[in-house]
């Protein structure tokens, strides 16, 4: 048996992209796939102003990839802002006993 140790495998980043001009999700997206990254799944949003939210589900290999295609982006003239949004679990928490509260465990 062989093992295909060279086989990079990806992970999954959601990115935020504050645009100064809404048809800038094109320039987004060919910056991204140039640092050949998958663009999983994509938004845009309009806002008043000929603003744009984009937001993009990216596959890296790593932490240095992701940061690369942050600075890629970030050059762009029609980008505000760029931020990774990390998606919280979405069970919502259990609220504390209130004899916990007071005194702790029980």
């Amino acid at each position: 048996m062989q093992w295909n140790i060279t086989e990079k495998h990806t992970y999954p980043v959601h990115v935020r992209v504050i645009c100064r001009d809404k048809r800038a999700a094109a320039e987004l997206s060919t910056a991204i796939s140039s640092h050949d990254v998958n663009i999983s799944h994509a938004t845009v949003e309009t806002i008043p102003g000929e603003q744009a939210i984009c937001e993009f589900d990216l596959e890296v290999t790593d932490l240095k990839h992701f940061n690369a295609v942050v600075t890629a982006l970030k050059r762009l003239k029609a980008v505000q802002a760029v931020e990774r949004v990390r998606v919280s679990d979405s069970k919502p928490e259990k609220k504390p006993d209130k004899k916990q509260d007071r005194k702790g465990l029980h």
